[in-house]
């Protein structure tokens, strides 16, 4: 199983209510646990639609990652930008 594989189905672990969204890693950060989703579907993303998040994964049961929700890949890069 791929890398990105395995982190999409430990996320869909964490939150299963983001399931239907499709979620895929795009990318993920080498000095933490942070990974970028693309979700396929996001109108099933019941935080307001968003495409792209930021997540890092908490790896326990029963534990709601935090997530940075973002409007496009654009979106994403600016608050990058922003906060380095």
């Amino acid at each position: 199983m791929l890398e990105c594989e395995r982190l999409a189905r430990e996320f869909v672990k964490e939150r299963p209510d983001l399931a239907d969204a499709e979620p895929e890693v795009v990318a993920r950060r080498s000095d933490t646990d942070a990974i970028l989703i693309h979700f396929r579907r996001p109108n099933q993303v019941k935080e307001g639609g968003f495409s792209f998040a930021v997540v890092a994964l908490s790896w326990t049961d029963n534990v709601k990652p935090d997530i940075g929700y973002f409007e496009c890949w654009s979106h994403w890069e600016l608050e990058g930008q922003r906060s380095a």
